[in-house]
């Protein structure tokens, strides 16, 4: 099979770019499919893999799978095996690395979406959407931590990678497809509409303007660096389960 892997962190722009080449239908079925509801049930790692890759390919055998860290860390914590890893030795596998330049937009995107739990324009928000000084602190530091994982993951592993960057594929994500579409010797296709839109509007930029006024007189570290897991009955399944604790490593 021949496909690619979009190594990212949320509010980056890869379901916008997911979605340009999930248009052409010939160039993968891009989704967090690591972390589907779906499979969450399967519990022999062959079979994950093998249902990850179907889901996330077209009709003609092309894949495109998108993971943040703490999809690889969960998925290699249950089944024993690096899914990126495993890609690159069974599969022509591509990597694409996605970061967003304006990590104080990027920061104040996921803690609105956490907020409100609308994760994308498509859906309607669950709850208000209101401002929090230490969680958006908290929403940058997180970012960071992703985006120095993949860089130290790909080092490391001296994999080869394209990297593109949000705010350069914005007014042109042609590169970004041609990337993908040369990969899988598939003609670019001409830059199609993509059914997500951006979210960002006047509440974001209040947000911005009174972040950055808050940053001058308040403590960015009292939103604390990592979170203790719980103790409560989820979490005493989960030990009893070897499983574990919540908060996973890589979430909020």
């Amino acid at each position: 099979m021949n496909g690619y892997l979009m190594l990212t962190e949320a509010r980056s722009g890869s379901s916008w770019l997911g979605s340009l080449t999930n248009a052409s239908g010939a160039m993968g079925n891009s989704s967090e499919w690591l972390s589907e509801p779906g499979l969450r049930d399967v519990h022999d790692g062959t079979e994950f893999f093998s249902r990850v890759l179907s889901k996330a390919s077209t009709p003609n055998g092309c894949f495109a799978v998108k993971i943040f860290p703490r999809h690889l860390y969960e998925t290699t914590h249950k089944y024993g095996f690096d899914f990126i890893r495993r890609c690159m030795a069974e599969h022509d596998t591509k990597i694409i690395v996605l970061f967003r330049k304006d990590r104080v937009r990027q920061a104040i995107s996921l803690a609105r979406a956490s907020i409100t739990r609308q994760w994308g324009s498509r859906r309607e928000a669950e709850r208000e959407p209101k401002y929090d000084f230490n969680f958006i602190c908290r929403c940058y530091f997180f970012i960071d931590q992703s985006y120095a994982f993949w860089r130290s993951y790909l080092e490391l592993l001296e994999l080869p990678h394209d990297t593109f960057f949000y705010e350069d594929l914005v007014p042109d994500p042609a590169p970004f497809i041609q990337s993908v579409s040369s990969h899988m010797g598939i003609k670019a296709p001409e830059t199609p509409q993509s059914e997500f839109r951006i979210q960002r509007d006047n509440v974001t930029e209040e947000w911005v303007l009174q972040f950055r006024k808050d940053l001058a007189e308040r403590n960015v570290l009292s939103h604390g660096f990592q979170r203790l897991p719980g103790r409560n009955v989820r979490n005493l399944a989960r030990f009893l389960r070897k499983d574990p604790m919540l908060p996973l490593p890589f979430t909020l």
